[in-house]
């Protein structure tokens, strides 16, 4: 099976390797959300380390237990430590903060703020004894995050608990934009209307966010019984482009028209993802970035 994969990946991404502008690496596993069970890249110094001159690329390896131990783990949690042998970094100089977390579980503006969720963070299928000011101590020690601001929920049937980057995104170092609910029949309206204003009377020393509605999609699909949480946030950010699922719905073309709005220097391109959402999640979930730098 891996060898037919990687068979099927390289014809399909041959012009690309060859150039050299993709490398391909099999590592075995079992779910493709590699931004809650692969390794988060950092330039920060390590915790307790003196500033550096110039930052070093680190990598934090937390614990990842399925999603609250819905499903296996036990491959996947495997992903940090393969990564880093292709990286040419030894295990043992991971970092390893010992907690249970998910990548996107966290939204950051790599300025020292950071926004999530108390449906996630605070989940008793995860930390159960912290509480959210150790949780605040694990974020600023091993993400730099000096600010956090706490949203309640995520959208129905989000099997991550709520994880923030279905729901709210930096588009700028202080300029997010946020889900919100356009049917108040729909269970989302609620939860997404407190996030809206926790994120609009949210302050600091610098003043308030600009803050962007983005109302997901009006379409609901069920997968095995369960609603799938459909959402233009999961969009992931390339160097040039932003890559935004859409559902072939009446809401894509607007949802595409604020991000292109948003980001008026990248290409804003629509994909769409109504099967990869079958799985749980979008192309944020299936990607994890990795900073310009060295280890």
């Amino acid at each position: 099976m891996m060898v037919k994969l990687r068979r099927m990946c390289r014809g399909r991404l041959g012009a690309a390797i060859a150039a050299q502008r993709i490398q391909l690496h099999a590592i075995p596993h079992r779910d493709i959300w590699l931004r809650d069970s692969g390794p988060i890249f950092v330039q920060h110094p390590g915790p307790g380390e003196a500033q550096a001159a110039a930052p070093q690329l680190l990598a934090v390896n937390w614990e990842f237990n399925g999603w609250g131990d819905r499903f296996p783990a036990q491959l996947d949690a495997q992903l940090p430590n393969a990564i880093a042998k292709h990286l040419g970094i030894e295990p043992e100089a991971l970092y390893r903060p010992g907690i249970v977390f998910e990548g996107g579980a966290i939204e950051v503006n790599g300025q020292g703020l950071g926004i999530s969720t108390r449906q996630c963070l605070l989940a008793q299928n995860r930390n159960p004894s912290l509480d959210e000011a150790a949780l605040e101590n694990y974020l600023r020690d091993y993400l730099g995050i000096e600010q956090l601001i706490w949203l309640d929920r995520g959208l129905e049937g989000d099997h991550t608990d709520g994880h923030v980057d279905t729901i709210t995104r930096f588009v700028g170092d202080r300029t997010v934009v946020t889900s919100i609910c356009t049917d108040p029949e729909d269970a989302n309206d609620g939860p997404l209307q407190q996030n809206l204003a926790t994120l609009e009377q949210w302050r600091d020393r610098q003043g308030a966010l600009t803050v962007i509605p983005l109302p997901i999609p009006e379409l609901r699909l069920y997968f095995e019984g369960d609603r799938l949480p459909l959402t233009y946030a999961n969009f992931y950010i390339a160097n040039g482009a932003v890559l935004v699922p859409t559902f072939d719905c009446a809401q894509d073309e607007p949802a595409l028209a604020i991000l292109r709005s948003a980001f008026p220097q990248r290409q804003v391109i629509g994909l769409p993802a109504r099967g990869l959402f079958q799985g749980g999640g979008g192309f944020h979930c299936a990607t994890q970035q990795q900073p310009e730098g060295g280890f």
